[in-house]
């Protein structure tokens, strides 16, 4: 089956399945840098909410030899098992006084998301665009976000400005900002990597051996390389923390601590490298390695930015 047909044996199978009472729908969602996506939902008239469950993945399996029927029920699976969890009710979500204080800011590249933005509201900036999101806590399904869209400004009858006012309350507030030395995430990772190799080796496991003092040699070997100090920068939840750049202070506070302006990698939506500046660092060697690690090591909706960014304490901004 071509790609089409995949989705209408999908669709036809699942209603098979289900019956009238639910309505199967199949939609094209779009992510961030304008990835398109197929998101099948399922609704009753009981409930306004429904898990989406994305196709895409599942025709690739296919194409890999799955066969088609074992994905419908597995599909139909997953739905049951979401759907158990949706407990709550988004009514809510039309009363702006209750959805104010969730409102939350994230950051994506402006020129990658042409389509998404001319849906959604958003603020440039540099190169990239300030969105606004619903954060939701939920005890049976977690974390949960809604991107807000034009629409629902309209119904609120709010603008961008009241959206960024509330969004810069409540993202450091509920998202607080992390700064981690890459020497302590290498430390942890040595630490990870060598006890996963003694428990899978022949050494005998009455051995006295102190994981971190080989990875600190490791360490010492690491710098020894002329390496500059890195640390990385995002949330207390590690999910679209590249906007704590935004956050009042947060690299004035640290360049100050350091003494030194900084130069800002944009690793992905979810995290930013900070290098401590130095005349002797090569912009366009760095921003080589950062398009190096979008193209091969990110998935594309994971990328926020090829350009290196710099922050100058004098004047407390950020410059591309």
């Amino acid at each position: 089956m071509e790609y089409n047909e995949f989705l209408s044996y999908i669709k036809d199978s699942i209603n098979a399945i289900i019956g009238e009472e639910r309505q199967v729908n199949i939609h094209k969602i779009i992510k961030n840098n304008d990835v398109e996506l197929d998101g099948l939902t399922i609704m009753s008239k009981e409930s306004n909410i429904s898990p989406t469950i994305y196709l895409n993945d599942y025709y690739k399996e296919y194409k890999n030899g799955r066969s088609a029927g074992d994905i419908v029920f597995d599909i139909y699976g997953l739905y049951e098992q979401q759907n158990n969890k949706m407990d709550f009710d988004l009514s809510f979500f039309s009363d702006f006084s209750k959805i104010k204080d969730r409102l939350m800011f994230k950051l994506i590249n402006y020129n990658s998301n042409t389509k998404l933005l001319s849906e959604i509201p958003f603020i440039k900036f540099l190169d990239l665009a300030i969105v606004f999101y619903c954060f939701i806590e939920n005890d049976t399904l977690g974390d949960a976000t809604v991107l807000i869209h034009t629409n629902h400004m309209n119904i609120w009858n709010v603008s961008t400005e009241d959206l960024y006012e509330h969004a810069m309350i409540n993202t450091p507030r509920t998202l607080p900002p992390v700064i981690t030395s890459m020497n302590d995430i290498l430390k942890e990772l040595f630490v990870e990597r060598l006890q996963n190799e003694y428990i899978n080796s022949e050494i005998d496991n009455d051995e006295d051996i102190s994981f971190d003092d080989m990875a600190e040699d490791l360490l010492n070997i690491f710098n020894n390389s002329n390496n500059p100090s890195m640390y990385v920068l995002t949330n207390t939840h590690k999910t679209n923390g590249s906007a704590c750049i935004l956050y009042k202070n947060v690299l004035k506070d640290f360049s100050l601590q350091i003494n030194s302006d900084l130069l800002i990698l944009p690793s992905s939506i979810h995290e930013v490298i900070i290098i401590p500046y130095s005349d002797d660092l090569s912009p366009e060697q760095l921003t080589h390695m950062v398009k190096e690690v979008n193209l091969k090591e990110l998935d594309a909706i994971e990328i926020l930015s090829d350009h290196v960014y710099r922050y100058e304490r004098n004047t407390d901004k950020i410059y591309e």
